[in-house]
């Protein structure tokens, strides 16, 4: 994990995001998603990868929180309310 911050800080010092946008879905719903909509999975795409990964996201966000402006999105939403709400995001900082 701090290796993956301090790469990234070297990136956000030129250029830093005006916003992060982070669609928040639970593993085990995107993995009910992943299942619902494919024949096959691809490597990564196992529940325990899933939840790794999301727990990397949320310790990430923790620390980085005063440095990085980050905007969770309700995954459970309808991919029209989460558009609004991504658009909505996206015209503050215009």
């Amino acid at each position: 994990m701090d290796w993956v911050i301090e790469i990234n800080k070297k990136s956000a010092e030129l250029l830093r995001p005006d916003v992060n946008i982070f669609i928040d879905l639970s593993p085990e719903l995107a993995m009910n998603r992943i299942e619902r909509n494919r024949n096959k999975t691809e490597l990564f795409e196992t529940l325990d990868m899933l939840k790794s990964v999301y727990s990397n996201y949320q310790i990430a966000f923790e620390r980085m929180k005063t440095v990085e402006k980050i905007c969770r999105v309700d995954g459970d939403d309808t991919q029209e309310l989460i558009g609004e709400i991504i658009m909505k995001e996206i015209e503050r900082i215009l």
